[in-house]
């Protein structure tokens, strides 16, 4: 994103809404994706911890170091260092609502819950008339998004992944509203980690293994029984 609402929203079919900075198209990606990082805020030593595991099963090298330990405190430090940045865009975010006039009573320390908070009170600071600033945050957050996505990634050049069919990830997620619901994004599990499903819109949300044979053997049983009957009825016409 860059600096002015117009370069924000150069399409004629998105206009700017009236007292706001961006169309609402840019509005309602800067929503999901403070939603996104709070999700991978949570989880995202956990979600690490995954992607290592699936490049030291396929014994490949990645950028940033020969040896998988040395690449594993590389990373480490890059989350580290990573959830530095997501913090400083919610806090920044807070700060600019409080100053806008709307209080946050959340600690300092509820980093995954501010961002939510941020992500349903996101008009004020969408209508703050300086669209430089908003622009900044903006992009910062985008930027944030990126990074995490980056580095949750297996970086393994032979690695594979596989969809999951019939399962949709249950992770809760909040809506605007406040309430939560589940995220429904596809799953796929990767080829030297089949135990552990990864959310295909967040890779921060993880399937148990025990879920995806739970999901598995469900489909398998509906299948089934949806054979027997058709042979049921099929022998009922004869």
């Amino acid at each position: 994103m860059t600096a002015s609402a117009e370069k924000l929203c150069p399409n004629d079919q998105n206009p700017v809404n009236p007292g706001y900075t961006v169309c609402a198209n840019c509005a309602d990606r800067l929503w999901q994706e403070l939603h996104w990082l709070a999700d991978v805020y949570t989880h995202l030593f956990e979600a690490l911890t995954h992607r290592l595991n699936v490049e030291r099963a396929e014994q490949v090298s990645v950028s940033g170091g020969k040896d998988p330990m040395v690449r594993g405190l590389d990373l480490q430090e890059e989350a580290v260092v990573l959830r530095a940045g997501i913090r400083s865009v919610c806090r920044w975010g807070v700060s600019w609502a409080n100053r806008r006039g709307l209080k946050c009573t959340l600690p300092d320390t509820e980093i995954a819950r501010a961002l939510r908070w941020l992500a349903r009170n996101l008009h004020w600071v969408l209508t703050d008339p300086d669209p430089e600033e908003t622009s900044y945050w903006a992009a910062r957050v985008v930027w944030s998004r990126q990074q995490a996505e980056h580095l949750l990634t297996p970086q393994a050049a032979e690695a594979r992944k596989f969809g999951v069919p019939g399962r949709l990830c249950g992770v809760a997620v909040e809506r605007l509203d406040g309430t939560t619901a589940s995220c429904g994004g596809g799953v796929h599990v990767w080829a030297s980690d089949p135990g552990q499903g990864v959310c295909d819109q967040n890779p921060a949300h993880l399937v148990p293994r025990e879920t995806l044979l739970k999901e598995r053997v469900r489909v398998v049983n509906k299948q089934g029984t949806k054979a027997l009957l058709e042979a049921i009825l099929q022998k009922q016409r004869k």
